[in-house]
């Protein structure tokens, strides 16, 4: 009977969704707190109460993370992703708490909807609809310099990023960089995200690369200075110059010591 209602609650799922829901983010790995307090009208009677964690994952297919029957709870039809992974508080469901614990977060759980469907005593509610979103964190960004530009990479976050560059100038004024090239690549093994980007640096002072998760708004930079490589540049070449001032000084030197040496051996 319990598995005839919950086909039937699927069967309903694209009508009962929302045109907006909230959104609730969370980190590969760790656990989080799916919250739905709700007011009840009634009073709970467990054994006349049905509560599904239902709706659809990130690809639209049905997904089920919790299911609580007649005071008690039915692992029986609870989708792969959420075996293992799921508590809701027992003692506090009379009192409206609904909420959803998921431990050990997966990028699968990613753009999942949830929604509490709460049966008892012949009605049926649909509560606190949310869209679960996952990230992983990126490492830090790691800047290589060439002569004229710079090549920023870094890996291991999800979802895809935002990557900005900045600069400052030899007056110390900032500006936002162009940057020249930005490639990302998805690891088919675990779904995570590496990056690579570059971007012009004749010029500047300093550059600044920014890697921003925007799901989880945590943003890892790195800056370098750029002065020093172009000073030991303009510093050889200066050194080059001096260096052959001097042996051009020293050989005139010796051409005009030699002419004199001549003319005394001459003269005696």
């Amino acid at each position: 009977m319990e598995f005839l209602l919950l086909i039937f609650l699927f069967l309903l799922a694209p009508v009962l969704l929302p045109a907006w829901c909230q959104t609730i983010n969370g980190s590969i790995g760790e656990t989080l707190l799916w919250p739905c307090m709700h007011k009840l009208t009634k009073r709970f009677v467990r054994e006349q109460t049905y509560i599904y964690w239902q709706g659809m994952d990130g690809s639209s297919n049905p997904t089920v993370a919790h299911v609580y029957v007649k005071g008690e709870e039915d692992f029986l039809y609870q989708s792969s992703s959420f075996q293992n992974r799921t508590a809701i508080f027992l003692s506090q469901l009379e009192d409206g708490n609904f909420s959803l614990l998921i431990r050990n977060l997966m990028l699968d759980h990613d753009g999942t909807f949830i929604e509490v469907v709460f049966i008892s005593d012949d009605s049926k509610e649909n509560i606190c609809q949310k869209t679960l979103h996952v990230a992983a964190v990126f490492q830090e960004p790691n800047i290589e310099l060439s002569q004229a530009s710079a090549t920023c990479s870094t890996a291991g976050g999800y979802p895809e990023p935002e990557v900005t560059w900045l600069s400052t100038d030899d007056q110390g004024n900032e500006t936002i960089l162009e940057p020249l090239e930005v490639k990302t690549d998805n690891n088919t093994r675990n779904g995570t995200f590496s990056v690579f980007s570059k971007a012009n640096i004749s010029g500047l002072k300093t550059v600044t690369c920014r890697i921003c998760n925007p799901t989880s708004g945590e943003c890892q930079t790195t800056t370098k200075d750029v002065s020093p490589a172009r000073t030991f540049i303009t510093g050889g070449i200066a050194v080059i110059v001096i260096v052959t001032v001097i042996v051009g000084i020293i050989s005139i030197a010796l051409c005009v010591f030699c002419q004199l040496n001549g003319r005394r051996t001459s003269t005696g």
